[in-house]
């Protein structure tokens, strides 16, 4: 498991890139392709952040145990 803070650099990076992509344009300007595209970039961040979510929650459940000397 990568650290969170690594993470939630990359991750901000993805939605830093995919804002300066989205700024400019206006709806004719997006193609289907990009339109796909964009929406694929949009998938892979939710489901990074889920994966943070749940890794955070782990690490309270682990954290709580271990503080409990479980």
């Amino acid at each position: 498991m990568e650290p969170a803070p690594r993470e939630f650099d990359e991750i901000h990076r993805d939605l830093e890139s995919l804002k300066h992509s989205l700024i400019y344009m206006s709806a004719g300007d997006i193609t289907v392709g990009e339109t796909q595209a964009f929406a694929d970039q949009i998938s892979a961040i939710r489901l990074q952040l889920k994966r943070l979510l749940a890794d955070q929650r782990a690490l309270g459940l682990e954290i709580e145990r271990r503080a409990l000397g479980r």
